[in-house]
């Protein structure tokens, strides 16, 4: 891929989370390479460096910036003072990728590093967009019955079983989400062979570390279609028009533990949760949209498709202690033992978006993540509507 390519890619501002220095962890601003070069404490030489760069909007205690700098496939992380960087990782071929691994100077793997597009930068995606879909008749859509109203009310989520129709359209997107997590690999080991892939998958964002398809290109029609499907059923349950997103989540769910582990008998082993909106309450949410894309196999170990705590949409307690909880000042709510949900191939579900949820485990060694393994939640439709909801946008 040419420099100028790569270059024009980047955003204007973008923020580190999850490196092991606090001082990294912030928002960085683009620059020239020759403007980081002026800086009298950067020492490194930087050859061979694309001419784009990135410097933090705050110092150490010792007035030391960090910086973001690019040299031949490699995106970089160093302090200014410095000789060499810190953190390390390939360059994804649109930016900052969900594949990039990062690694320490002593080549240790940081796993919850992540460069994000900050909200508002100019390729940040996380806003709905002026997607045009055709709503599918209703006749072809699943449908609401009052019982399915009724388990959203009281227990936060629902499962609508899907029509022929919809079924023959998941099948479609399934295909797309093979291609896709295909071209991720591939991209990984260097071989950039789908450029068309290239214009649908967009930069990760934080809380979100699967895929993110863009739904702005003809490419993308398998997904825009099964969206074509839910507009009704949404609109239904909103009582208004409902705001489409400009990207879904794609999460597919490859097996859990060690190469080598024993996991023919390996059950739920975690009792952490979330709450969509990062926890900041209300969340800017107004529905959790989910599509399964592939069903478990009979021999499969994994541990339902969602995994939720029924009932936790309406626990004023929980929500009003979910930001000190988030961000570490008070210890988590204890809410008992989870549900798991299995979800078949293109079922529907629909859930609130205060309910208290996780991704499942998988334990499997029957499944594989090029079949999407379960689950699968894709899609995303967000409104003003009914049920104490709120206005905003889902990305998954």
């Amino acid at each position: 891929m040419a420099e100028a390519e790569v270059v024009e890619r980047f955003p204007a501002t973008v923020q580190v989370v999850g490196a092991p220095e606090p001082v990294i962890n912030q928002h960085y601003k683009r620059v020239t390479l020759a403007q980081l070069r002026q800086h009298k404490k950067v020492k490194q030489q930087m050859a061979n460096g694309l001419d784009v760069a990135y410097m933090g909007e705050r110092p150490d205690q010792k007035r030391r910036w960090p910086y973001i700098w690019f040299q031949h496939d490699q995106i970089k992380i160093a302090m200014m003072g410095d000789n060499s960087s810190r953190y390390f990782a390939n360059l994804h071929p649109f930016g900052f990728g969900p594949t990039q691994q990062w690694v320490d100077a002593e080549n240790q793997f940081l796993t919850e590093l992540r460069v994000l597009p900050a909200k508002g930068s100019d390729t940040d995606s996380s806003e709905a967009c002026e997607l045009e879909l055709e709503p599918e008749k209703e006749a072809n859509c699943p449908q609401l019955e009052e019982v399915h109203r009724a388990e959203l009310r009281e227990q936060g989520f629902t499962v609508v079983g899907p029509t022929a129709a919809f079924r023959c359209a998941v099948l479609d997107a399934l295909r797309l989400a093979n291609m896709l997590l295909g071209a991720a690999v591939n991209w990984s080991l260097g071989n950039f062979s789908a450029p068309w892939a290239d214009k649908l998958l967009a930069s990760n964002s934080e809380g979100c570390h699967n895929l993110r398809v863009r739904l702005n290109d003809e490419a993308s029609a398998p997904f825009a279609k099964v969206l074509s499907f839910i507009l009704p059923l949404a609109e239904e349950l909103m009582q208004e028009p409902v705001e489409v997103p400009n990207c879904c989540q794609l999460a597919s769910l490859p097996p859990d533990g060690a190469p080598t582990s024993d996991w023919t008998s390996q059950g739920d082993q975690t009792t952490t949760y979330h709450v969509d909106g990062r926890g900041q309450l209300k969340n800017n949410i107004a529905l959790i949209v989910g599509v399964a894309l592939t069903p478990p196999e009979r021999s499969s170990s994994s541990w339902g498709a969602f995994v939720c705590h029924p009932g936790s949409h309406r626990n004023a307690r929980l929500h009003q202690q979910y930001t000190d909880q988030y961000e570490g000042r008070v210890e988590p709510m204890d809410l008992g033992s989870p549900h798991m949900v299995p979800l078949g191939q293109a079922d529907l579900l629909v859930a609130h978006p205060l309910l208290a949820h996780r991704r499942s485990q998988n334990w499997t060694g029957g499944e594989s993540c090029f079949s999407v393994a379960a689950p699968l939640c894709f899609g995303a439709l967000a409104v003003w509507g009914r049920l104490e909801m709120c206005r905003g946008v889902k990305l998954g």
